[in-house]
This record gives structure tokens, sequence and C-alpha cells, in this order.
């Protein structure tokens, strides 16, 4: 006798079903609405549709909704119910706009929320479940675990997460691991709303350990398991690993995973053989239905975005090149840095440009300013000595290196992920970098309005909460004394200053020197 269990998987959607890119309209493989038809086709009873995180927040569609919307179903959960989800985990992305927006989501859905790794300060699971136990008419027992990165307290804002717990995901699984040995399972699936620590091939490290991904640990730990099912990283894979069928399905929709699991039934059912298929959104058509179910929030959404709220006085605010932008120090950068120092009252501002912020030119709309500044990252002012200043400069400086004779970003910073948005740039200070130098020996001049800063000196410095809680490895600022948080996002803090304004000029600050 056989039988065979499809997983589908799905992960880091970030709010997207349309398949546009919402920075200029055009049309792009992206969003649940391209894969809809394929899912749907691809559904039977013996098929399990799985999220693993990052779901509902991200796209314009997605702020614009919690911010004039929310007191209506959430479009991600019309989607979602519609195309007969079975399981969701959350993403550390989807507690961003706050736990009681998370949870009207996790109400509104029909699929089971299973989160074994957070918990309340009382230490009862916070989500529906940590697992459920599927089973196939034929008898086969499925277990399927959820989890999520642990690493979420370094990033959110704490009133988002207020009272929660947020336990090891290795310790956790392990625990979990025992408890389902009860239920007789013929397979385990794990969920996992995370990526990978070290190289797939070599299992060599190729990020820090800072748990924020345990990926490799679990293959490790837990060789039990017969899928993992990842994404936090955006990448694309679909292999096995020490027998283990694992997936990462990219991200906003433009791909999914199928996961066949063929079992055979000898005085008892085991799992055969399995397999698994990586599909491309480009290959489908988008489901009109879906379109059609989303097609109110879509057209409140492109309304508000098109809203011509400011002008420029010529088109230097555009970004043509990611990489340049940060060697030269893209005047867009100075814009919001001095945003920043005029809501905040610091003496220091430090930003960073997302990894494909696009500027815009010289009608500004609302589109233009969230495709810009696409984090929904609130401000803090904290304080901080010249020693510490040069520190995390230092860590800064590690963004760069030098191929063929020329600056460029570091290997560190591109792979396996891009980060990009992993280094800031300082306004209030002058400041050189010399690439060449070894790590740590990279600034070689550190000034404020013309005088050398020294190590006692102290400073009060403004940049977003990702940074103050730590977020990108930065530890010396996640020691910092916090003097005052601003809670209001800096894309509304930007829309608010540029509509003000009603016309933007370009300030001319080369304040950062990057030379070989």
């Amino acid at each position: 006798m056989k039988e065979t269990i499809t997983i589908i998987h799905t992960s880091d959607i970030h709010g997207y079903i349309t398949p546009i890119n919402y920075a200029n309209n055009q049309k792009e493989h992206v969003g649940l609405a391209k894969i809809a038809s394929k899912i749907k086709s691809s559904q039977d009873k013996n098929t399990i549709l799985i999220d693993s995180g990052d779901t509902i927040q991200g796209s314009p569609m997605m702020y614009m909704h919690q911010k004039h919307l929310s007191d209506q179903i959430q479009p991600m959960a019309k989607v979602m119910n519609a195309l007969k989800y079975d399981y969701y985990i959350p993403g550390n992305h989807d507690f961003n706009y706050g736990k009681d927006y998370l949870k009207s989501f996790t109400n509104q859905i029909n699929a089971k929320t299973l989160c074994a790794n957070i918990t309340s300060d009382q230490d009862t699971l916070y989500f529906q479940k940590a697992f459920d136990i599927f089973e196939s008419k034929k008898g086969i027992k499925l277990a399927i675990i959820g989890l999520t990165t642990e690493y979420i307290p370094n990033w959110e804002q704490e009133g988002h997460i207020e009272n929660l717990k947020f336990h090891s995901v290795i310790k956790t699984l392990k625990e979990t691991l025992s408890e389902i040995k009860n239920f007789k399972v013929h397979a385990i699936i794990v969920a996992y709303h995370g990526g990978f620590e070290k190289d797939l091939d070599t299992f060599e490290p190729v990020i820090k350990d800072t748990k924020e991904n345990v990926g490799s640990a679990i293959i490790e730990a837990c060789p039990e398991i017969d899928v993992l099912l990842t994404g936090h990283q955006h990448r694309k894979i679909n292999r096995k690993i020490n027998g283990i069928i694992v997936s990462q399905p990219g991200s906003k929709g433009e791909s999914f995973s199928t996961i066949d699991l063929h079992f055979k039934k000898h005085k008892k059912w085991t799992l055969s053989e399995s397999n698994i298929t990586l599909h491309q959104s480009s290959d489908f058509q988008a489901d009109e239905g879906i379109l059609e179910l989303i097609a109110p929030e879509e057209n409140y959404t492109q309304n508000k975005l098109n809203e011509v709220i400011a002008y420029s006085q010529d088109d230097s605010f555009i970004i043509h090149d990611q990489i340049k932008a940060r060697i030269d120090k893209h005047p867009l950068v100075t814009l919001i840095n001095d945003i920043q120092l005029k809501v905040s009252g610091a003496q220091i501002s430090a930003m960073s440009l997302a990894n494909d912020s696009t500027g815009f030119g010289k009608e500004i709309t609302i589109r233009n300013i969230l495709s810009t500044y696409p984090f929904p990252n609130t401000l803090a002012v904290v304080k901080i000595t010249g020693k510490e200043l040069k520190e995390v400069l230092e860590e800064n400086a590690q963004y760069f290196t030098i191929k063929d004779n020329e600056i460029t970003v570091s290997d560190a910073y591109s792979n396996p992920k891009v980060q990009h948005y992993n280094y800031d740039m300082f306004d209030g200070i002058e400041y050189t970098i010399k690439v060449s130098n070894p790590l740590g020996q990279r600034i070689v001049s550190l000034t404020r309005f013309g005088q050398t800063i020294n190590p006692k000196d102290t400073f009060s410095l403004v940049i977003n909460n990702y940074r103050a809680a730590g977020g990108g490895d930065f530890l010396t600022l996640k020691k910092l004394e916090v003097i005052k948080e601003i809670p209001t996002n800096v894309s509304s803090l930007m829309i608010e200053y540029i509509q003000a304004q009603k016309i933007i000029k370009p300030i001319n600050m080369s304040n950062i020197k990057v030379i070989q």
C-alpha cells in the first residue's frame, strides 16, 4: 500500500498579494496572487499548506491597512483563508505593527497558528499551539512543529512584545520532539521562521552565531526530523541535507515549494522517499479571484500612494546606484538625518538606506517615501561617548572592501543575504574611512565642527529602534543608555516633514570620506 502527502510551503510574503512593484507600479513576478493558481491546483485532501512567517508587514497595502483600515479584515487573512492555509508560523516582522494587530490576524485566519518557543510571562503558550498532528485518511500521522527566531527582542519595540518570552529554538525543539514521541508519528515537519548560520555544504560558519538563525544547528541537533521549512533570509533553498528535506522559498511570493512525502505500508507505514520542487511565480498568471478579493484595499492603497505631497527642486534625490549612494553618501541620507535631528533634538544622527531604496524625483508622493524608507522603524536617542562612537564607526567601516583596486561592498554584507541596510551613515560629525587599513583601524579622522572628538566626549545620538536594540549586531549601540524614544514611524515623520516643506532642496554635506 502506498500514499503520498504533499506539503506546500510559502514564507516571507511580507504582505505582497498583487504582482506589482509599488515603487513604480510596474508588473513584477511577486505576490500571492501569482502563485495562487498553482497552489489551488496542487491541493487535495493529502495536502498541507504552511506559511512560515513575515506575512503581514512589508507591502504598502499592509502599511495602509494597519494605518487607516485596521477595523476591517486584513487582506492577507482574506487571501490565506481563500487558499485554505492549514498552518501559520509567526515571523519577526509580524510583530512590527504591535501585538494587537498580529493577534487580530491570527484570529481572522482559519489556519492554526503554531509557535512552540514564544510564551507569555506566565510561561503559557502565547499562540494557539506548539505543534499539531495531521492524520491522513489512511492513518499516516505527521507532526508539524512551529518555531520563531528567538532574536526578536534584539529588534522589536518593547511595547510590541511586552510580557512575552522568546525561548531557545533548539532547547524548545528538543523538548517538543520528546513530547510528540507519544503520538507515534510517521514523519516530523519543523516549520521555523529563521535561516541558516552555516554553509549548507561544508557546515562552516558564515555568519555570527547570535541565535538569530539556527537552521544548521537544528539539522545537527535533531537528525530525527524529516522536513525543515525555513525563512527569514529570503533565500531559495530546495534540497536534502543529511537526509532532511530543507526548504526556503525566497520572499514576496516570488516562489514556493512543494515537498512530496511518499509512504509505503508493510505491516506499518514508513516514509520511503521524499522530494522537493521550487516553483517560480514567473511561470504562472495572477489569479483573478484573489485580485478581486482584495481589490478594495488595493484601490485604496493606490489612491493614497499617488497623492503628491511636495516637490523637489531637482532630481538629486533619486538613487541610481545603491553602492555609490553609500560610498559617496547620497543627498537623501543627509535629508533623512536632518529630519531625525530636527525631530529628536539630538547632536548626531545615523541612518541606513534599504537594500533597494528608490529616492524620489521632482514630484514627491507617499509612494516615493514608502519605497525609499520601507522599514517600520521608530527612533531612539541614546547617550554615546567619543570612544563608543568610534567603535560604532569601525563596525560600520567593515561594510567596505577593495577588489580590483576599487572600493566595493564586503562579501559579509552580500552573502548569504544582501545587507546594505546594515551600513549606517552619520551626520553631525565628520569622519574618514580608509578601507585599506585593517578592521578596527579604519577611522583615520573623527571630528565635530572641525574639532577632534576625544574618547571621553559625550553626545546625544538619534538612531532607529532596530539599531538601538543591537540590530545588525551593533553590540556597542545595544549597551547605550536611552535618553528618550520617539514612537512615530520614520516614514510618517518623513511624510509630515516633507509635506510641510512643500519644496525640498538638497543639503550638500561631504562629511563622510571613504578612501582606499
